[in-house]
């Protein structure tokens, strides 16, 4: 039996890996690819426009690998109160 992993990279690459470890015969074949939104420039604006009784909700982990690159690149940080 072989697997085709049709997950993103690089965790469609990572699984594939570890079914190979335990003898599988098993393919990457990444079926979306996930990139930066076209909002994400307006990100740090965004953020220091919260209030102190503001909530962000960050639910996608690849928009806050996204989100949190951007705000290194403008040496921002994510709210902590």
């Amino acid at each position: 039996m072989s697997i085709l992993v049709t997950r993103p990279l690089p965790q469609g690459e990572e699984l594939v890996s570890r079914l190979r470890a335990l003898g599988r015969v098993a393919w990457s074949f990444p079926l979306i690819e996930f990139t930066p939104g076209r909002e994400l420039a307006a990100l740090p604006r965004q953020l220091a426009a919260l209030g102190a009784d503001d909530l962000l909700f960050a639910l996608s982990q690849h928009a806050v690998e996204f989100a949190h690159a951007r705000l290194l690149q403008e040496s921002q940080h994510w709210p902590s109160d």
